[in-house]
């Protein structure tokens, strides 16, 4: 059992996919950032910060900007980061903005860690949301049966 996105290319038919969280991308930054900077009045207004990526293939800012039809901000500009968790945590220490997964990035939001410079645009991307997946011959397990009837409750809080 693992946990992967819903919709993933070239995944083996054996594999069992249930969908639990959403995943939706919004930019997000510390907020001591935008103290000292000029107001952002418009979404190309991001290209003047270094734009925080969560991996290589930059994937995220370029899903935000063509979702919007965004022009003037380059979404392959900025750092690039292994994983979510060391960009985040790079935007929380006022390295730039990151593409947050308003899902994954919800505690620093709620603590006033991150805030969201364009809170009204959130979009989904194409790889869907968060699932769990696992090998068909096993999926209906008792323990594997368990695990996914309680993750699923927990998504819903």
């Amino acid at each position: 059992m693992g946990v992967s996105l819903e919709f993933w290319p070239g995944r083996s038919p054996d594999i069992q996919i249930q969908p639990v969280f959403p995943m939706r991308l919004s930019p997000a930054c510390a907020p001591a950032l935008l103290e000292d900077a000029p107001p952002l009045v418009t979404p190309a207004d991001l290209g003047r910060f270094t734009l925080l990526h969560e991996s290589a293939a930059r994937e995220d800012w370029r899903i935000w900007v063509q979702h919007f039809g965004i022009d003037g901000l380059d979404p392959g500009q900025g750092e690039a980061f292994p994983n979510l968790d060391m960009a985040a945590k790079a935007a929380v220490m006022g390295a730039g903005v990151v593409m947050a997964d308003l899902f994954l990035c919800r505690e620093e939001l709620e603590r006033g860690a991150l805030v969201l410079p364009f809170p009204h645009m959130a979009c989904g991307t194409p790889h869907g949301r968060y699932a769990l997946i696992g090998a068909a011959d096993r999926w209906n397990a008792p323990g594997v049966k368990t695990f996914r009837d309680w993750i699923a409750a927990e998504a819903t809080h």
